[in-house]
């Protein structure tokens, strides 16, 4: 290698290293997108059953006592796990729907079905139990018509965009970790 490929390349290493040094400086001072998509997934209890993808930090706000808000865009998905779907599966009560007359499948229908959407989301809660109820609430609402809704509505896999959710930071000496 000549010299002067070599002070060039020693020109670009150096230029590299500045330039990667300025920019893990300059960005301590509020999260990044990672830091901030590692929050919300904490916020949102790291539950299995919810996938967060197309997340895209949207906007900083500082706070005077060192915190950050961070307002977030991103999609969510609630993915049933088996045990939902298999309690759906053994809720269907072929007798009342074969036998039963219009009038009792009408009495019955709405209060069964509202018992059971509620256990379903308690089971949600039991395995999750940081994770928001009005996410699960929000993702089945967008979703699931409530004047046509049945039991197997909510043993499926459904998604819904969040807009301008807000995510509370503070910095840590190990990083901006989600604020109690």
């Amino acid at each position: 290698m000549n010299s002067l490929s070599y002070r060039r390349a020693l020109k670009l290493a150096t230029s590299i290293f500045i330039a990667t040094t300025v920019a893990a400086c300059s960005g301590s001072d509020k999260p990044s997108e990672s830091e901030a998509r590692t929050a919300l997934q904490a916020y949102l209890g790291n539950c299995q059953y919810i996938d967060i993808s197309d997340f895209r930090k949207v906007n900083g706000i500082p706070q005077q006592d060192g915190s950050y808000i961070v307002e977030t865009n991103f999609t969510a998905t609630l993915n049933p796990p088996d045990k939902i779907k298999d309690f759906v599966a053994s809720s269907h009560n072929p007798d009342l729907d074969a036998n039963a007359s219009l009038l009792v499948r009408q009495q019955y229908a709405p209060i069964a079905l509202s018992i059971n959407i509620q256990k379903i989301i308690n089971t949600y809660r039991q395995d999750c139990p940081n994770m928001p109820r009005r996410l699960i609430e929000k993702i089945y609402n967008s979703n699931i018509d409530p004047s046509n809704r049945t039991l197997d509505d909510y043993a499926k896999t459904y998604s819904v965009q969040v807009t301008q959710s807000e995510v509370h930071l503070i910095k840590t000496d190990t990083g901006w970790q989600l604020a109690q």
